[in-house]
């Protein structure tokens, strides 16, 4: 039993027309069906709500009294099992060549929709009266099995329910809320990093702090050299150029104490957690020293950025000199470090080398006929007017400049990178995954719990048994999952 459509009806929506398909069928098998219960199959899914949508449509309701005459219900039977219906709803073309398509440029007209950003194009193309509501708790169900088919994103599953008819208020969110509560989709999903805001670090004078680093490994120097050890002084970004053979805890210690012979112990040393630095031998000579040792977030170089920056510098300049000669560059490592203290740096617009002494560097020329002073009590009595008025006079002017140069620098970096609260304390989130060698390992690994954020901006972490992790995590490598309380929180 079938008929072919009016010219009104060929205008139908697709689910309008199978609704009008059900209800012919219904007046036409009147007698068979009036008063005894039977199951209807239907290849078009969207029409197995219309006994559950709380409220009905204005599709339905021309047809509602026929419907509603009739008990039975409603299953979903894929179109490739609905054969036979299939078979009479088919009208094949006939051998002549068709001249044209009448609707071929039938224009449609875009309905208005307040709620755009949870809707699509598919769902603006389509009347507010040919979409079905099901129950709400009918659609957790149906985005799950959606999204499980091949974990589909949003999009992709807002665009497959509306093919078949099926909408509702803030469909997008909730199928963003189903895919961020798949575990799977949590592990191999890119996520928007964010930073919070840039903190730069300060010292009030020169040699207070100190950051060092170690730069190589390098080709093996006809001395027998491999790595640099990096020293520069926050304050006035004077830096030390050190060769070693190697970076063991017992060279870089012998290094370190060269230097500092030299310069003075300074107050704070900052450094990477590698073992050349987080060892027996260094924790004692800082802690006899009186020196703050601290070290930066693990696989976080921004929190050394000075030394990295150094470290970039120096072997920009020694490569540009080894003219293919690689194995001499610890020749060249002296005039480097000139090079780099007697340039003026962004941060103050200094050199180094004039700040740190106090004075200017002496230039390349002929002094074999300086003359040397006779009177040193007036040579004292000068000396000691200039190191006053460089501690009253230049020391504050360049505080005052680094202070102006790094709330810029701060500005800029918030301006072009995603700044992000302070995650709260008990959230759940997942970690970037340092150690990924292959494209099957996971982007993130997790779940973990936010117990705090330390001075420094990173996170303490505890995973699912309460245990803490051994590194500290930066913001730039955390995935929030949720930002409920968890119950392993609360427990520490």
């Amino acid at each position: 039993m079938a008929r072919a459509l009016s010219t009104s009806e060929k205008n139908y929506s697709t689910t309008k027309r199978e609704l009008l398909a059900i209800v012919f069928a219904l007046k036409k098998f009147h007698p068979f069906l009036w008063g005894n219960p039977f199951t209807l199959y239907t290849d078009h899914k969207a029409l197995t709500y219309i006994h559950t949508q709380p409220v009905a449509n204005s599709m339905m309701i021309q047809w509602l009294d026929t419907i509603l005459d009739y008990d039975f219900k409603i299953i979903h039977r894929p179109g490739i099992q609905n054969v036979l219906p299939d078979m009479l709803s088919r009208l094949f073309e006939s051998e002549r060549t068709l001249v044209g398509d009448k609707n071929q440029h039938k224009t449609w007209i875009t309905p208005h929709i307040a709620n755009s950003k949870n809707t699509n194009m598919t769902n603006r193309m389509m009347m507010p009266d040919d979409l079905v509501t099901p129950a709400p708790e009918e659609r957790q169900e149906l985005l799950l099995k959606i999204h499980l088919e091949g974990h589909r994103g949003s999009q992709a599953m807002v665009t497959t329910l509306h093919s078949e008819g099926i909408h509702w208020t803030n469909l997008k969110q909730d199928a963003l809320d189903c895919i961020n509560s798949c575990p799977d989709c949590q592990k191999f999903n890119v996520a928007k990093h964010g930073y919070h805001p840039l903190s730069s670090i300060y010292a009030d004078a020169p040699w207070d702090h100190i950051c060092i680093d170690t730069a190589g490994p390098m080709t093996t120097s006809i001395q027998g050299n491999n790595y640099i050890l990096v020293v520069v002084d926050v304050f006035t970004r004077f830096c030390v150029l050190k060769a070693m053979p190697d970076k063991s805890s017992h060279t870089i210690a012998l290094a370190l104490r060269n230097i500092l012979s030299l310069f003075g112990r300074p107050k704070i040393i900052q450094s990477d957690n590698g073992t050349e630095y987080v060892n027996d031998i260094i924790r004692k000579y800082t802690e006899i020293s009186g020196i703050d040792h601290r070290l930066i977030t693990a696989y976080h170089p921004r929190s050394n950025g000075i030394a990295e920056r150094w470290v970039g510098k120096t072997k920009n300049i020694i490569y540009k000199r080894l003219q293919g000669k690689n194995d001499d560059w610890d020749l060249y490592l002296d005039s480097t470090q000139e090079a780099l203290n007697n340039t003026p740096t962004a941060l103050h617009d200094a050199r180094p080398f004039s700040l740190m002494f106090a004075r200017r560097p002496n230039q390349f020329k002929d002094y074999s006929d300086a003359s040397i002073p006779t009177n040193y009590n007036e040579t004292r009595k000068q000396f000691n007017g200039h190191i006053t008025k460089f501690n009253n006079t230049v020391l504050p002017a360049i505080r005052e400049k680094i202070k102006t140069s790094q709330t810029a620098a701060e500005n800029k970096f918030n301006k072009s990178h995603r700044i992000i609260k302070e995650i709260p304390s008990g959230s759940q989130v997942m970690i970037k995954n340092i150690n990924r060698t292959a494209k099957t390992d996971p982007l993130y690994i997790g779940n973990y719990t936010i117990v705090r954020k330390n001075q420094g901006g990173s996170y303490i972490l505890v995973d699912g048994t309460g245990a803490l992790l051994p590194r500290n995590i930066p913001p730039s490598h955390i995935k929030v999952i949720s930002e409920e309380q968890s119950e392993v929180y609360i427990k520490i």
